[in-house]
């Protein structure tokens, strides 16, 4: 089964729809056989369909496989017979392959494909062929004419845009109303991951942008597959990720705007500093750019907050340089313990007391960290202090949650 992808079983005249052209080759016989196919690894290769268009007869597809400096080509043993015009949910008009299986074909062999009829520029066929990557939209093979020109491609399966996924039917926000999900820190972290496979590769995007950007569901996986790549004429390749990397800032903000305007109970500080260090990202800082995005409190989950707050924070409260930058750079409101923290400053300045120490000063910045550093390091001492059972980094998050993003430009 190829990478993120499932397969349907041809049988007979079926019209399987889906992905991965050029499955375990198998001996070719009937009409449209002709040579034996050579064995080929799921999800790789791709297939050349002559005379197979809209309405038309082929014969059976011949393709080849890269492996290295070496190829090999085989033969896909099905007879193209027709190509129907269907309307597919959330993709539009695409190709579906009406085949015949010769009988002699053993039944455990399924060949899956989708013929998308917009024929993508010659530079997108290019990265989509040689770049393998999970995020990597697949490209299968291609169909040509008589004439040489591609009338459609091969692709791997796929379930629908994601810009309409995000808007209609996936939740954005925690269960603590704060946006991001896990869910969609997921979805934008393949982003970043697919445009680090891109700079990996010498390329970038060209074209970022929800709508040309796609998903595919296989069980519990959620997989972003990146599309539409397009070659500008830019100085070097930096420039190009530096201007991908805006992009997805941009893209970012219209689902900030919607998220704002349709669910006003949702905290957006988060995703509103991954959309305003984007869209200001700069041509110095594309080096290494995924392990600096990927950095930021927007990715974070709660094994990375507890971390930050009883590790990182603490080798550093008690160096007085960094004392004097927090004094002078920490942006919060003074005192900084105004709210009541749903009993978790009563219960951090009770274990303070036991253990014969002062009261955390809401008027002292650097007590601030230190009073989210103490939670954090006590919590199994405090715990039962708590009302409602919260955890203190559900607390943390619905009282305080720009402590993260202070904290974290601080140690920068």
């Amino acid at each position: 089964m190829p990478r993120g992808g499932g397969r349907r079983r041809a049988r007979g005249g079926g019209a399987p729809t889906g992905g991965a052209v050029g499955g375990r080759g198998g001996r070719s016989g009937g009409r449209g056989g002709g040579q034996s196919g050579s064995p080929v690894p799921h999800g790789h290769g791709g297939a050349e369909g002559a005379g197979a268009g809209r309405g038309g007869r082929g014969g059976a597809a011949i393709g080849a496989q890269s492996l290295g400096k070496r190829t090999r080509t085989f033969s896909i043993p099905f007879l193209i017979q027709k190509v129907q015009i269907v309307e597919v949910k959330d993709l539009g008009q695409r190709g579906k392959f009406i085949m015949k299986k010769p009988s002699n074909i053993n039944p455990s062999y399924n060949v899956d494909v989708i013929l998308d009829l917009d024929i993508p520029s010659s530079h997108c066929l290019q990265i989509m062929r040689r770049i393998c990557h999970p995020n990597i939209l697949r490209l299968e093979g291609y169909v040509t004419n008589k004439s040489d020109k591609i009338p459609g491609v091969f692709l791997e399966p796929l379930s629908g845009r994601l810009f309409d996924y995000l808007m209609t039917r996936f939740s954005l926000a925690n269960k603590l109303d704060i946006v991001p999900s896990q869910g969609f820190q997921h979805i934008v972290r393949q982003i970043v991951n697919g445009l680090a496979e891109l700079a990996a590769n010498g390329e970038y995007h060209g074209n970022l942008r929800l709508e040309n950007t796609y998903y595919q569901i296989v069980g519990d996986d959620f997989v972003v597959k990146l599309a539409g790549f397009t070659r500008k004429d830019l100085k070097n390749v930096d420039e190009g990720l530096m201007l991908d990397l805006n992009g997805l800032g941009f893209e970012l903000e219209v689902i900030l705007n919607r998220i704002r305007s349709e669910n006003k109970q949702y905290q957006c500080l988060l995703l509103q500093d991954l959309v305003d260090k984007l869209k200001s990202f700069t041509l110095e800082l594309v080096p290494n750019f995924r392990e600096k995005i990927l950095d930021y409190v927007f990715f974070w989950d709660k094994k990375k907050r507890t971390a930050f707050f009883t590790c990182t924070v603490p080798n550093r409260l008690n160096d007085p340089t960094f004392q004097k930058k927090v004094i002078q750079f920490h942006n919060c409101n003074i005192p900084w313990d105004s709210s009541h923290f749903h009993g978790l400053k009563d219960a951090m300045n009770d274990y303070q007391f036991r253990k014969f120490k002062s009261k955390y000063n809401g008027k002292n910045k650097v007590h601030h960290f230190r009073f989210a550093s103490g939670a954090y390091t006590h919590e199994e001492q405090i715990q039962d202090a708590l009302p409602n059972k919260l955890s203190v980094d559900d607390i943390i998050q619905l009282c305080d949650l720009m402590i993260f993003l202070e904290a974290h430009k601080l140690l920068s």
